[in-house]
């Protein structure tokens, strides 16, 4: 499989309500695309651009992961030395970097785009139930969106994200993602945040 065009939210002011909905916290970083193939694996940036050489103790855990193929979506999110993330530091190569893997689109050779966001979760869960690298993260997901979004604000984070659990994946701008910016968050706001 190649490259695919990752799947975007839609902004709103408000985060939608009910139970078919998940939440989780947006992460200020880089759009992370892996890929797997018998044993090598590619890091790929939301545009397209390789990047495995930059962030190689996360392609050695992906590598790791016990399936012969998969294609992961996530973000990589670098950590100042008070435990901050700090979006600045992607760039550096100096400050330990996570990878908060939140979809699954393929798994030896299945395409899972057009299965829900549930099944999709639960694949991610069990593949990553043995994960012991410490820099690959399963988000937490939440099902109160106002709740998260006020705790998003208290930490000082960018925002949250809502998926809609019966949606499949889909290529760019989707109402099935929708995304929430915290009131008054700003380009400033980054390297600010409590964790």
């Amino acid at each position: 499989m190649r490259f695919i065009i990752p799947s975007a939210p839609t902004l709103r002011r408000e985060p939608p309500s009910g139970k078919e909905w998940a939440h989780e916290i947006k992460w200020d970083g880089w759009r992370l695309q892996a890929h797997k193939r018998v044993g090598a694996v590619t890091l790929y940036s939301r545009p397209g651009r390789d990047i495995t050489k930059r962030f190689k103790p996360i392609a050695e855990a992906i590598s790791a992961l016990k399936a012969e193929s998969l294609v992961l979506d996530g973000e990589l999110v670098a950590f100042d030395a008070d435990n901050r993330p700090d979006f600045h530091l992607l760039r550096s190569k100096r400050a330990p970097v996570i990878a908060f893997l939140f979809d699954l689109l393929e798994i030896d050779g299945e395409d899972l785009r057009d299965e829900t966001w549930r099944l999709r979760r639960r694949r991610l869960e069990r593949l990553l139930a043995r994960n012991r690298s410490g820099v690959l993260v399963l988000p937490e997901v939440w099902d109160d969106g106002p709740g998260l979004l006020r705790a998003a604000t208290v930490q000082g984070l960018e925002g949250i994200v809502s998926k809609h659990r019966e949606a499949p994946y889909r290529s760019g701008r989707t109402d099935a993602w929708i995304k929430v910016k915290v009131a008054g968050w700003t380009e400033s706001n980054r390297g600010r945040f409590k964790r």
